[in-house]
Formats: C-alpha cells, sequence, structure tokens
C-alpha cells in the first residue's frame, strides 16, 4: 500500500523520480505519501526530481477505517507481524515516539504491551540503518499513548473550566491546530509546485484535503488552491447531474481550507475580511448555488432522547463540562450549535490528553481514545480523529462518553438532600426531558450511590426508552459504587433492576459503552452477542476469554460455556463448543460475530483477584 510505501522511501533519500501515476492509492494513500516523504522533516535535504501521482476513484483503503491516524496515532493497535501493512504500522508508531523520547519512555508511551497474549516489557531499538528491529512473526498489541504537547506545558496544571470555557472559543487553540505543521519556505514551495502540476479535479480534490488535515496553509496559498480549483470543477457543464455533487465537493474543501488558515499561529494578514471574501467567491458561482438547509431540516431526527443543543439562546447553559455525557444532535447551520459542537471537541481533546498522563485503558468504541460514539454526519456513520474539521452545514450526531468516575475518598450525597432532589425531579408539571436537563446543570457536584440512582431513575421508569436512557446517561458517571449496579439484590441492571429489560439493556451499551457498563466480577451469566470487527467487543471477549481459561485451570471446558459460537452473521454461526485456546495467546479474531455465554458454576473456581485485575486493565475500575 502507499501508507507502506511512504515508509520505506524514509529509508532511500537518494531517491529522486517517484512516478506513481495510474495506481489506486486512494486519498489516505495520498495524504500518507505528501506527509510521511514528499514534505517530511527528513525530505527537507532530499531533491526531488519528479513526483507525480494521478488518483484513481477506487480507494486501496477504506476512508473510515486508516491503519493509523496521521496526525495524532494514539490508540489500541492489534498487529499480525507477519502482514506488511501491520509491520509499517508499528514502524510509523515507533517514528512518532522517537519524536518524543527524550523525554516520554518506551514504557509510558506503548502501555498494556503484549506478545503472543504474554506481558512484554521488551523495548523496540532502532538499527543503525534506520530501520526498527521488529518482531517477524506472532501478534502484538499495545495501547500507544503520545503527547502532542511538549514538556513544558504541563497539562495537569491547566484548568480545565479556563480553558473550556464558552469566551475562549474564539481564540483557545483547536484540538487539529495542536498537530498540524507550519511548513519551512522551501517546503512551501515544493508543495506548491506539487499541487500546480495536478491536472484532474480527484487529485487536486484529495491534496488540498490532505494538505489542509496535516499542515498550517499560508492564506494566499489557500486562495490560489481554491481559484484553481473552481477553474478545474468549472468544467462540468451547467445543469448536469454532478451539480450538487460539484458543489458539495467545493464546500467541503473551502472549509477545509479555511480551517487551516484560521489556525496559522500568529497570522497577520492584511484584511481578514477580504481573504474570506475571495474564498467564497472562489468557492461560489450562481450555477453551483445549493440549498443545504432545507434539506438539513427534513433530515434532522425526532427522537425524544436526542435533544437538540441551541434550540434556545442559552446553547452551552447545557453542554456542562464536569458531566458532559450524553447524546446530542446538532444543526450545524445554527452558529450555536456550531459553536456546541466546537466546545465539545474540545472537551474531549482535554479529556484524551488527561487519559494519556494518567495512564488509563482505552475504554473507546473505536480503539482511538476518543469519547465520541456512533458518530454521523447527515446520517452517515464515520469516526471522529483530530484531523475531522466541524463542516458548515448538516446534521451532526453523536454519543459523548467522558469515562471518568468518582474517586473511592470522595463522600456521596448524604440521603436528606437526595430526597429533596428526588421531590424536584418528581415535579410532573415539567416535561421529563427538561427536568433531566436541570439535572445535569447541578450533576457536576453530585457523588451517589447505586442504590440512589436507582431511585432517581424509578422516576423515569413509565417514560419512553429514550428519556430513561438520556437519565442514566447524566447519573452513571456520578455513581461512586458502581460494582454494585449489577449486584443481583439492588443493582439496577440486574434482573429486578429498573434497567433491566433488555432494550434499555442494549441502548445503554451503546450510548455509553459495553467496557463501561459490563462488571467483570459478575461476568458469568451474562450472555453477548459481540461484533469483532469494533475494538470494544474484541476486548470484552479477550477479557472474557482470559478469565475462562485461567479459570478453567489454563483449559477451555465446554462445559464452561453454556453458548460459543462464531460466524460471519447471525444466520451463519457455527457451534464450536468451547474456544481455540490459539485466541488467548493471539488474541481473537477481528472480524465475525461471537456468541458466547460463560458459566462458571463452581464458585471455587472463581479466580477473584484475576477479575479484578481485568476491571483495572479494561474497564477503569479502581478496585
Amino acid at each position: 500500500s502507499a501508507f507502506s510505501l511512504s515508509l520505506a522511501l524514509q529509508l532511500v533519500p537518494k531517491l529522486e523520480v517517484l512516478l506513481l501515476s495510474g495506481n489506486p492509492i486512494g486519498h489516505f494513500g495520498l495524504r500518507s505519501l505528501l506527509s510521511q516523504a514528499f514534505l517530511a522533516d527528513h525530505a527537507s535535504t532530499r531533491r526531488w526530481a519528479v513526483f507525480t501521482v494521478e488518483l484513481q476513484t477506487a480507494e486501496s483503503i477504506d476512508p473510515q477505517k486508516p491503519p493509523a491516524q496521521l496526525l495524532d496515532p494514539t490508540g489500541s493497535y492489534e498487529l499480525d507481524m507477519t502482514d506488511f501493512v501491520d509491520r509499517a504500522v508499528l514502524s510509523f508508531c515507533l517514528n512518532r515516539w522517537h519524536r518524543v523520547s527524550s523525554w516520554w519512555p518506551f514504557n509510558r508511551a506503548f502501555t498494556l504491551m503484549t506478545k503472543n497474549g504474554k506481558a512484554s516489557e521488551d523495548t523496540i531499538v532502532k538499527q543503525q540503518d534506520g530501520r526498527w528491529d521488529l518482531p517477524e512473526s506472532g501478534s502484538l498489541t499495545f495501547t500507544l499513548l503520545l503527547p502532542p504537547a511538549p514538556p513544558s506545558q504541563d497539562i495537569a496544571s491547566l484548568n480545565v473550566g479556563a480553558c473550556l470555557h464558552a469566551t475562549t472559543l474564539a481564540t483557545a487553540p483547536r484540538p487539529q491546530d495542536r498537530c498540524r505543521i507550519c511548513l519551512p519556505p522551501h517546503l512551501q514551495k515544493r508543495l506548491q509546485n506539487f499541487l500546480v502540476s495536478c491536472e484532474d479535479v480527484v487529485t487536486l480534490s484529495a491534496a488540498v484535503s490532505a494538505v489542509s488535515a496535516d499542515y498550517f496553509v499560508e492564506p494566499l496559498l489557500a486562495v490560489r488552491l481554491l481559484r484553481r480549483l473552481r477553474r478545474l470543477l468549472g468544467r462540468t457543464r451547467p445543469g448536469t447531474s454532478d451539480q450538487f455533487a460539484v458543489g458539495k465537493t467545493m464546500q467541503k474543501l473551502a472549509e477545509d481550507v479555511l480551517d487551516a488558515v484560521q489556525g496559522v499561529p500568529g497570522m497577520q494578514y492584511k484584511g481578514v475580511d477580504s481573504l474570506c471574501l475571495e474564498m467564497l467567491e472562489a468557492l461560489i458561482s450562481p450555477e453551483w448555488a445549493i440549498n443545504t438547509e432545507a434539506a438539513l431540516v427534513q433530515s434532522l431526527p425526532g427522537s425524544p432522547g436526542a435533544f437538540r443543543v441551541g434550540a434556545r439562546a442559552a446553547t452551552l447553559d447545557f453542554v456542562v463540562t464536569g458531566n458532559p455525557t450524553g447524546k446530542y444532535t446538532l444543526n450545524l447551520l445554527v452558529p450555536s450549535d456550531a459553536l456546541a459542537a466546537e466546545f465539545l471537541l474540545r472537551v474531549n481533546a482535554w479529556e484524551v490528553e488527561l487519559a494519556k498522563v494518567l495512564g488509563l485503558p482505552d475504554v473507546s468504541q473505536a480503539g482511538n481514545q476518543q469519547c465520541l460514539r456512533n458518530e454521523a454526519l447527515d446520517g452517515a456513520r464515520f469516526t471522529y480523529s483530530l484531523d475531522w474539521v466541524v463542516p458548515g452545514s448538516g446534521c451532526l450526531s453523536f454519543d459523548f462518553v467522558v469515562a471518568r468516575r468518582p474517586l473511592k475518598e470522595k463522600k456521596m450525597l448524604p440521603e436528606d438532600p437526595w430526597q429533596k432532589l428526588l421531590s424536584a425531579l418528581s415535579d410532573e408539571s415539567m416535561p421529563a426531558m427538561v427536568r433531566i436537563l436541570c439535572l445535569r446543570k447541578i450533576s457536576p457536584a453530585l457523588i451517589i450511590s447505586s442504590q440512589q440512582a436507582a431511585g432517581a431513575l424509578g422516576l423515569m421508569a413509565g417514560e419512553p426508552q429514550p428519556v430513561l436512557q438520556s437519565m442514566l446517561s447524566v447519573l452513571f458517571f456520578r455513581i461512586r459504587d458502581y460494582s454494585k449496579l449489577w449486584d443481583p439484590a439492588t443493582g439496577v441492571f440486574a434482573e429486578l433492576g429498573v434497567c433491566s429489560r433488555p432494550e434499555v439493556r442494549d441502548a445503554s451499551e451503546l450510548a455509553l459503552g459495553r467496557l463501561n457498563l459490563v462488571d467483570p466480577l459478575r461476568i458469568q451469566g451474562r450472555h453477548f452477542m459481540l461484533e469483532l470487527g469494533i475494538f470494544e467487543d474484541r476486548q470484552i471477549l479477550r477479557m472474557l476469554l482470559t478469565m475462562a481459561f485461567a479459570e478453567g485451570d489454563k483449559n477451555f471446558d465446554p462445559a464452561q460455556f453454556r453458548v460459543c459460537a462464531h460466524g460471519p452473521r447471525r444466520r451463519q454461526l457455527a457451534k464450536l463448543g468451547k474456544p481455540n485456546e490459539r485466541w488467548v495467546k493471539a488474541g481473537p479474531p477481528q472480524q465475525g460475530l461471537f456468541d458466547i455465554w460463560y458459566t462458571n458454576e463452581d464458585p471455587k473456581m472463581v479466580k477473584m483477584g484475576l477479575r479484578k485485575r481485568m476491571a483495572r486493565q479494561y474497564c477503569r475500575w479502581e478496585i
């Protein structure tokens, strides 16, 4: 792939001619070549005589599932060291760590590393020829934690409330700005020459998107790029069926480039307003006018659980920094909604950096340490990454989960004030969602027990499932004794609990995350249908297999499993009897569905110490 090629080019500095026209490298491949080879730091002294790319319409890599995030590769990885792409991913991660290795040690960057299922603390060293001494076989798993900020910016000394206050949004650095690079003049000239050589719309559009994602764009270069794009796109005949797509392409590219221009540190440009007008002139022409607002209004979902921030003037009043967990549906044409989206992305960036500093396990949906889950733009699913720019229009929906629970030493709210609070929540003269939003406003001050949470959720027992789900989102990470959520007697998810209905539990796992809801101490007796293409589902299976293997005296017994089946889809599940022991060492399969029901009938075989360790390692439990 082009990603592997871009890393290999770093080892051949004397190469001057690279002809890639006609190869299906895709958008991600072009971005890899530009950032890792053509414009990389080591490329400053390389003289490129010829560098040509003509992009094919077919993607060689799914753009939503790249092998690594180029701006910030922080996340969890499961690599097959016999696969050349996985080896390239490991080399890329090592190269990024090497930039900060003088003050960020290897064991702090590569956490929870296992080789063939066994914990490993071996350091991977770099050879004299610049190659890394990589394992040649087996499986390798790890969580990579890389800091984008230099050590002089002590994240622990910053105040999250001050950093993320709404009044500072216009001047505070955005998440993507912390990793974008300012190109020196000679590389700017090289980039400009390459962009001028792009003769087709597909290649130039991909190059513009790639450059605006990884680099700060000089204002005048941005205007030239958009004008050139308009000339190329102008070859499309007015009135054709491609007009809407052309307009959307120009709109997206202009938003990306303008975002990269706005982030230029200390940018001094005479008449920024005139720059914006020039960009709009480069973007808009009458025949490409597109009316997105009418189409957007029709696509806004009406789910009562998906509250629309921005329906009132006080948009950010209910986006609470201290407890932002919940579901959001934002109309990005409304400025207050777009501001709320930017605000939440800053909260997300803060939480990711805090997780890095504290070395917390990855409990995200996609294995990228992000707080966003189930992201969709105009109904189309995507995975958020640091280089994603909030578009100027569209319906953005996502679940936001900050997986930080109260510390053990914190005192829970006494019963008297809690009963007064429940009395206020019982006021049925106000709609249920209004009461929940008001509770969200004061929720950062709450530290409650699982029994108190059950009482509050009981007030919403008669409401529709999305309303109950919203209440659970507000309270879930305010519960101190979270290990009792599945307690057979009092737990809210137990058989007689207020959230025991299957549709409520399934919706809770989807919105809050399976790793956050699972109880490793009582995992036997739970029936799991796991989608192995999702990181958190693989982690659940990995944890469960580790427990069952250890509690079976390092062996799998069919009597341990009431159900055990694997297949590409639900109707094609094949019964296994017991899992393959190789999966404990090499990791579970990464595709298909896995239906498993672990039953350990002998309490003497339960290894509680192991289960507590799994709870700390996989679920961020403090136990």
